[in-house]
């Protein structure tokens, strides 16, 4: 079903064909030649999946908009950054702190729920359309939507396009359909006709629902898109290109740690070039020694989410700063290795209760603390190493990282006289 993100990235720099279906029964049959320049997304990042396809905005047609609307059936969407919102002088259909007024956790949850749009006010071309409706209505109003550089003399509110601001930092920093269309339209670097690449990309987007009105199952999306010939690519797929090809942290301190006893720690602290989040590395030994053949020199290496109940207060048995030294303990006995603290500056309180009562492990949170702690442990220079985990994880999101892992090291308790037998939530990413 899904192509490499390579495939997508080609199909979205495609330019589209100029001539429509000759007929509604050559659509049918599946000729997907006027669908040049469209491509699809699919969120395996969000509990409830669906696909969503997405064209360039500035170049889109009045044929690929009819078939938007006709066999996607959603709302046709347009996501543009927050600059790109400002200059064209929209505001939020609904200011954020409207929308949950009695706790500042129920703010803090819509923003990492991914299935909210910061929609603006809806827009419409001023000029060169009727009632703003038809497919060629649309597809005008989007052109004019991704290039002008004049908005009171070019758009109209309301109208029939929905613009959707974004976050900077893409997926990195929210696992969104809007952000996912817009690093992939950013990675597809459009170029205009005098070869300069577009400034602020403005992808056009619309989710795909099935004839009952609800979300495209995953199987019927992979026969649709199968039929038309739409290279699609999984959220989390771009999440890890993003995480594997981009300079994502900068060491900004380090000193020697304090410790109680002699043990030698070397605290490394990283700053979060996406979001500004600090994390912390604590080092034992030379990690350069990582990159040689000898077994005792591959560097033993934990990396866990922060949790402030947990590792300040205990109020998890299988948590708590007697866990955090049990680890360091063991990286010390190794005589070789890091442990990595991943630190999320919007989590509050509420969200950590939230999580906990959820079973289910956070597909976006786990690829960006992986992604994060590679990163990490690449600046520190570590080549070799070995994974101190409670549990076996699957480390397949590491595979674009120039790091060897030989293999999972069972954490021991021993070290704490905590009581450590409770295996931890995934979604804490307790590596």
């Amino acid at each position: 079903m899904f192509s490499s993100l390579h495939d997508v990235i080609t199909a979205l720099r495609a330019s589209p064909s100029v001539s429509s279906p000759s007929s509604s029964s050559e659509l049918l049959r599946g000729s997907s030649e006027f669908l040049r320049g469209v491509a699809a997304i699919f969120d395996d990042c969000s509990p409830l999946p669906s696909v969503c396809l997405l064209g360039d905005a500035n170049r889109i047609t009045a044929e690929q908009i009819n078939f938007f609307a006709k066999e996607a059936r959603g709302v046709i969407c347009a996501a543009i950054s927050e600059e790109r919102r400002k200059s064209l002088g929209l505001p939020l259909m609904a200011d954020v702190s409207q929308k949950a007024t009695s706790l500042q956790a129920g703010i803090e949850t819509l923003r990492e729920d991914s299935r909210q749009f910061d929609f603006t006010v809806s827009v419409e071309a001023r000029h060169g359309v009727s009632t703003g409706i038809s497919a060629a209505d649309r597809a005008k109003t989007l052109n004019i939507l991704a290039s002008t550089s004049d908005p009171r003399r070019d758009l109209i509110t309301p109208g029939h396009i929905f613009p959707a601001r974004t976050h900077a930092g893409g997926v990195l920093v929210r696992a969104s359909l809007a952000e996912a269309a817009m690093d992939l339209l950013s990675l597809a670097a459009a170029k205009s006709e005098n070869g300069s690449q577009t400034a602020s990309p403005t992808p056009a987007f619309i989710q795909c629902l099935d004839s009952s009105g609800g979300f495209l199952a995953p199987e019927a999306a992979q026969v649709f898109l199968q039929k038309y010939q739409i290279p699609a690519v999984q959220l989390s797929d771009l999440i890890r290109y993003r995480l594997a090809h981009e300079r994502l942290i900068q060491r900004v301190a380090e000193a020697k740690l304090p410790m109680e006893t002699d043990e030698d720690f070397r605290a490394v602290c990283f700053r979060s070039e996406v979001d500004g989040a600090e994390h912390l590395a604590l080092v034992h030994g030379d990690l350069s020694r990582s990159g040689s053949d000898a077994m005792n020199d591959v560097a033993l290496v934990r990396v866990q989410a922060e949790s402030p109940f947990e590792d300040i207060f205990g109020f998890d048995s299988s948590r708590g700063i007697a866990t955090l030294r049990s680890a360091l303990g063991q990286i010390r006995d190794h005589g070789l290795g890091v442990l990595v603290y991943i630190r999320h500056p919007e989590r509050s309180a509420q969200q950590t209760s939230n999580e906990k009562s959820n079973s289910s492990p956070s597909t976006f949170r786990a690829l960006r603390e992986l992604g994060i702690g590679a990163q990490i442990l690449i600046d520190l220079g570590i080549k070799r190493l070995k994974i101190l985990s409670r549990v076996q994880r699957d480390l397949s999101a590491l595979a674009g990282f120039p790091l060897e892992i030989l293999g999972q090291v069972p954490f021991h308790s021993e070290h704490s006289s905590a009581d450590t037998s409770v295996q931890p939530s995934m979604e804490n990413s307790n590596e």
